[in-house]
């Protein structure tokens, strides 16, 4: 889909996920995020590229004599992945930075891009530490390029940089979530591009004193009428959606959740609708909720609904 849209370059987080991309047809480069040493050959055969994030990494990737092309991550101040940059580390001669010229001096490494990632790019009061780590991955790329005796690409903003500080933009930008819509300034031009639906699979009546769901404490004090959906916490729905936390949306009416979220179902009170039949779209998110909408009930964030949307749910596409 993105690689008819002239998406130049596609990240993954595993090897399988770029092997069944390349196996769908898929020829664009595509960086592997999290590659083991087990998975070189694999890589080589199916044209993956390596995120490096260690020096052991990389001479695990020299001892494997696979020839694969590399992308050097540095940490300019997340401290999670990479190699560590700061003007003050140059003079620490056992840095692992400092190492790593060293390695690259020695090695017949293909570097195709060095990298780092924010960590407060969607934070106004977090500008000037963008701006620092942005200061940091240049000065790494100056040293990279004085070792290998070319300067290969550079990238560091994600989707809330590259709205927010396109000064920051050099060679490639990683665009995640904003792919979508999601979190986007009102005006970004962007909208949402998901609706999450499923459908009424029975409707019966419950009298007062019954309970509905897991665990009994989805008691009815009236009579009422339930509707039972065909989604559950193994489709993304999580159980904080539960219990009345959040209301799916019927022909652009909301109704309450009632009792405990299942693995492939939940309830929901449809005692006030009107004509309403077994097969009816439920929107869970889309034009009525938002995805932070549902996100804010469960206490996360909208990457992690997104990213527990169960592979069972059928990915429909549209242009």
């Amino acid at each position: 889909f993105f690689e008819q849209r002239g998406v130049d370059y596609l990240a993954v987080a595993n090897v399988d996920e770029g092997v069944e991309l390349r196996k769908a047809g898929t020829t664009l480069p595509i960086i592997v995020a999290n590659a083991q040493r087990a998975e070189f050959g694999r890589m080589l055969e199916f044209d993956l590229e390596a995120e490096v994030t260690s020096l052991t990494f990389l001479k695990d990737i020299e001892r494997s004599g696979c020839p694969l092309k590399l992308h050097l991550k540095l940490d300019t101040g997340m401290h999670r992945l990479g190699f560590v940059v700061d003007e003050g580390e140059m003079e620490r001669k056992q840095s692992d930075f400092s190492e790593l010229l060293i390695a690259l001096k020695s090695g017949g490494y293909t570097i195709v891009s060095v990298f780092s990632h924010l960590i407060a790019s969607d934070m106004v009061d977090g500008d000037g530490f963008s701006r620092k780590q942005n200061e940091r991955l240049i000065f790494g790329v100056d040293q990279i390029e004085n070792v290998l005796g070319y300067r290969p690409m550079m990238h560091l903003l994600n989707s809330s940089g590259a709205l927010r500080l396109p000064d920051l933009q050099h060679d490639m930008v990683r665009l995640g979530i904003g792919l979508y819509g999601v979190n986007a300034p009102q005006d970004s031009g962007l909208s949402p591009a998901h609706r999450l639906l499923a459908q009424v699979v029975q409707i019966k009546k419950v009298k007062a004193g019954s309970y509905v769901g897991y665990g009994l404490r989805g008691k009815a004090e009236v009579d009422r009428t339930i509707a039972i959906i065909n989604i559950g916490y193994a489709d993304g729905l999580r159980r904080g959606a539960g219990h009345g936390a959040y209301s799916l949306t019927i022909n652009g009416l909301r109704f309450p959740t009632v009792g405990s979220i299942c693995m492939d179902f939940c309830m929901i009170d449809v005692s006030t609708a009107k004509n309403m039949a077994v097969g009816d779209e439920v929107e869970v998110f889309g034009n009525v909720q938002s995805i932070t909408d549902l996100a804010k009930v469960l206490d996360t964030i909208p990457y992690e609904v997104l990213t527990g949307i169960g592979q069972r749910v059928q990915r429909v596409y549209y242009r």
